[in-house]
């Protein structure tokens, strides 16, 4: 799955890329098509970053990701359901975003209302 969010001229702005193997991609344009940030947060979790330093966060996704096949599981059990799952790789999506100093695209925002 693709999100994304165009300058106003049509080009592209931001593009967030969901992959079934749990990856997520994400890039900034600038106005003229070049990249001006990206990121990947890999199958195992961990996030690659280029703003325009690269930097490495081990383990990104365990700090937000609820590990469903524990059963002793207390945190946010009352708040996310196996349902869920989608809403927790947009957060993680929301949270990349941060860390490469971007606003979360309105069309995201929109996403989280089905979810």
């Amino acid at each position: 799955d693709m999100v994304l969010e165009y300058f106003p001229s049509g080009s592209k702005k931001i593009e967030i890329i969901f992959f079934a193997n749990g990856e997520i991609t994400i890039k900034k344009f600038l106005e003229d098509g070049t990249v001006d940030k990206e990121a990947l947060l890999n199958e195992d979790g961990d996030f690659y970053i280029q703003k325009p330093q690269s930097d490495v966060i081990k383990s990104f996704r365990q700090r937000y990701w609820v590990d469903y096949n524990n059963p002793h599981w207390i945190e946010n059990s009352d708040k996310y359901s196996i349902t869920s799952i989608p809403r927790l790789t947009l957060d993680v999506a929301a949270y990349m975003l941060v860390e490469l100093d971007i606003e979360v695209p309105d069309i995201l925002k929109n996403i989280y209302s089905v979810y």
